[in-house]
């Protein structure tokens, strides 16, 4: 038997460190020359091969080139007529924002790409009449810390500014403007700055118009005569409450015969003083703690709305003592829980209304009882930022759904804070909203809070119980050999069997909340995909989930869901920064600027 040391030559020096013979040396050296031989000629090759790898790779970088210069000579939108071309531009605005003056967002960078395209840019008034304004500090009236150079150099860059900003709204012909406004200019009413006075020329064009508060131009609009507004529809105000309201004397732009959507942020009056065309409003918001409403105030103020559309406010409500809880749910009133009644005297109703947000202290469930609304289809009750027990907020959702002679059914979304009702009422609710496509669930601070009747079991929380009844569950397929007509087997039971998106925004996961596990959400998911493909139209496949990321851990969660992520599901992670009470608006929108360089002025 042949040993392993003999069928290498010369292996025994492989495992020690002695020298070889001398015999042994001049055997090694002609042994290795072959070998070095051979290598050699592998090296020659390899840059041989090496040296036309690079040739081909120039050629064929020449070559793409080629081929991609004149493929795009055949593109098919060198053939758009320009008609067509100037509406695939108008949808290439932000739809967010307005745009800024930055060559890096359009309508500015569709200028810079070809002759053509700037000729059918500047030729498209549409283009050039939303703009997002910021002024720079050029005071009209310098103080003693700012140096007269200093000052001199802001008014020639504001001049600058007014000049841009004409030859802009002179491509926009005669077009209504939509404009938001940041001023940081000081000037006395009746001596504004340039660009100022040039965009108070402009106010008979201005459709819509959004500005942050500073008191001079505050001042100069509110100097501005009635007739300055005639095509003014939609104006939103971050009111400064350094400046006090006074309806002897009101802003000429609140006065506008065409106002129809208005958005007043910072209002710290009775909005029943507005001189607001009431009747004629399509959307009202009264956001910001600022100006809460009171529920009898805001009832009053709906009844004289007959068509809006969208509400955002921010209302308080009524003690325990005061509000009605429907029959069946927990309080910890000191009065026994009573029955509405069948029927609410002098509803009001509101057919058109579509969106209605809510932030609320204390209980507003005698507010949404009057409320007749058949084709609400977003409804957002925030709960009370206050943190005020459960027993001023377990009517509220109820008493929308149970006073409607016809439920609004058609509500699609849905914000709620779970801290404030009891799992079984959130439940209930879900029951009456068969159509209901989002819901968002938004907690505070996400730790456990327990009613004090402990007996009852009660907690006011989210409970993971909710999202194993919003899972289909899903049995076998019959067996081929069976006679079942398929389409005709109805599909599994569960609640919002049409919800695509699931959001649990939790600001405060980071304090161990255990409310959401893997074994309920991996479930819920495969579930809702599954029961989509046997059931299409009558269940949908969840399409976004957003969860606590100290909860439910990010690696883990990408994980588990990965298979349903690669068919598109989208997971978001709420993190501890998260304001779960965010949920942008037009005026937030509109303050969004590029990144990362934005000229302001």
């Amino acid at each position: 038997m042949v040993g392993p040391s003999a069928a290498v030559p010369f292996a025994q020096y492989f495992t020690t460190n002695d020298a070889p013979s001398s015999q042994d040396l001049e055997a090694i050296r002609l042994y290795v020359s072959g070998p070095s031989k051979e290598l050699g000629d592998v090296d020659h090759e390899i840059q041989h091969l090496t040296q036309r790898l690079t040739l081909l790779h120039s050629r064929r970088e020449t070559l793409q080139n080629t081929v991609r210069k004149y493929t795009g000579i055949c593109s098919p939108i060198r053939a758009l007529p320009e008609d067509i071309l100037g509406e695939i531009f108008d949808r290439c605005l932000p739809h967010d924002r307005l745009s800024v003056f930055h060559v890096n967002d359009a309508p500015f960078l569709l200028t810079a790409v070809c002759r053509r395209w700037r000729a059918v840019a500047l030729q498209n008034p549409r283009l050039w009449t939303r703009f997002h304004v910021v002024t720079n500090m050029y005071n009209m009236d310098p103080p003693d810390y700012i140096s007269p150079i200093t000052n001199s150099r802001y008014g020639i860059t504001a001049e600058r500014h007014r000049a841009t900003l004409q030859t802009c709204i002179s491509r926009a012909g005669t077009l209504p403007l939509h404009f938001t406004l940041s001023d940081r200019t000081s000037y006395p009413p009746n001596n504004p700055s340039p660009i100022i006075s040039y965009i108070g020329a402009l106010f008979p064009r201005l459709q819509s118009l959004y500005w942050r508060p500073w008191l001079p131009f505050q001042k100069y609009l509110t100097s501005q005569p009635v007739g300055s507004f005639p095509l003014l529809e939609k104006i939103t105000i971050y009111w400064a409450t350094f400046n006090d309201f006074d309806p002897l004397n009101p802003p000429s732009y609140l006065l506008a015969p065409n106002l129809h959507d208005v958005q007043i942020n910072g209002f710290n009056a009775s909005p029943s003083i507005l001189p607001l065309k009431w009747a004629q409003l399509t959307r009202l918001a009264l956001p910001g703690t600022n100006c809460v409403v009171l529920h009898t105030e805001l009832l009053e103020l709906l009844r004289r709305c007959p068509k809006l559309r969208e509400g955002i406010f921010y209302v308080s409500g009524e003690e325990t003592r005061t509000c009605r809880v429907p029959a069946g749910s927990s309080s910890d009133s000191d009065s026994e829980p009573s029955s509405p009644p069948s029927r609410v005297s002098n509803p009001v109703s509101l057919p058109g209304l579509y969106s209605l947000d809510i932030t609320h202290n204390d209980c507003i469930g005698n507010l949404l009882s009057h409320l007749r609304v058949p084709n609400l289809t977003k409804l957002a009750l925030r709960g009370d930022r206050s943190e005020s027990h459960m027993g001023f907020h377990v009517a509220c959702l109820p008493m929308l759904l149970d006073n409607n002679e016809e439920p609004p059914h058609s509500i699609e979304e849905l914000v709620i804070r779970p801290g404030v009702y009891l799992p079984q009422t959130i439940v209930k609710g879900l029951e009456q909203l068969p159509s209901l496509r989002t819901l968002v669930l938004v907690d505070k601070n996400g730790t456990s809070r327990y009613h004090p009747d402990t007996e009852k079991g009660c907690r006011e929380e989210f409970d993971e119980d909710m999202l194993v009844r919003m899972t289909p569950r899903l049995s076998p397929f019959p067996a081929p050999d069976v006679d079942h007509d398929l389409p005709a087997i109805s599909p599994p039971v569960c609640l919002c069997p049409l919800l695509e998106r699931f959001e649990f925004r939790e600001s405060g996961n980071y304090q161990s909340n255990r409310h959401l596990t893997l074994q309920a959400v991996v479930p819920f998911v495969s579930g809702k995909w599954e029961a989509a493909q046997r059931y299409p139209g009558r269940i949908s496949a969840l399409k976004h989930i957003t969860v606590p990321s100290r909860t439910l851990p990010n690696e883990s969660v990408k994980k588990a869901l990965k298979p349903w992520r690669k068919e598109g599901l989208v997971v978001e992670f709420a993190h501890p920064g998260l304001d779960p009470n965010f949920m942008p608006g037009p005026y937030d929108d509109a303050w969004k600027t590029p990144t990362p360089d934005v000229v302001y002025w």
